[in-house]
């Protein structure tokens, strides 16, 4: 997703957006991704495998 450049922020719900493309907005103080069309929330890549990883076992 780009970055947008300094002087070039738009605006979603109020929140300069740090990086967008067509379809996503993100910001980076947060680490939130949201869809411009319906506004609902992603995950980052990070979070969906950490979903399905097993935890780390220091005893094994």
């Amino acid at each position: 997703m780009p970055r947008l450049e300094h002087g070039n922020h738009s605006l979603y719900n109020g929140r300069i957006v740090d990086k967008e493309n067509e379809e996503a907005v993100f910001f980076d103080d947060t680490h939130e991704y949201f869809e411009k069309n319906t506004g609902r929330k992603g995950i980052s890549v990070t979070t969906l495998i950490g979903m399905y990883e097993q935890p780390f076992n220091a005893e094994f």
